[in-house]
């Protein structure tokens, strides 16, 4: 019921009559009864993620991405982030994180949640890297710009 209403009213056949009415008072009483989340599908998997952002608080979630999609996930194994807190590992764009993953799919209401935790990272794998190639100058040209 919006602010603006006073009351709210169910009739039969047209507004002649009137067969329940609820007044701005009693409308409290209609709100959300506290209908528990229903766990719909809880699974692990193991899947590839790039990493889209971190975050160095406890608790918050990471953004990651799996090829197909962006996800916020919860970041569980604290062997992996106490070596990130130690910068025992660091990271740079294109890095992977193979992980071992929880996903609980909720009803909460009416609409649907679901839910990502990393239960463990499996392996970090760092972004391709370009190396320096050696080339040493080899023929005439090479001795005439020196």
């Amino acid at each position: 019921m919006s602010q603006s209403q006073t009351s709210f009213s169910i009739a039969y056949d047209g507004p002649a009559v009137e067969i329940e009415s609820v007044s701005t008072q009693e409308s409290a009483y209609f709100s959300n009864l506290g209908i528990p989340d229903e766990v719909l599908v809880k699974n692990t998997s193991t899947t590839a993620y790039s990493i889209v952002s971190l975050a160095f608080k406890q608790d918050n979630k990471w953004r990651l991405h799996d090829g197909n999609a962006a996800i916020s996930a919860l970041i569980a194994d604290d062997e992996f982030l106490r070596k990130v807190d130690a910068s025992l590992i660091s990271f740079a764009k294109g890095d992977i994180l193979i992980c071992e993953v929880e996903t609980i799919q909720k009803r909460v209401e009416v609409d649907l949640k679901t839910e990502y935790t990393v239960l463990r990272v499996i392996e970090h794998k760092p972004a391709a890297r370009q190396l320096d190639l050696p080339i040493e100058s080899a023929g005439p040209a090479a001795s005439e710009e020196t």
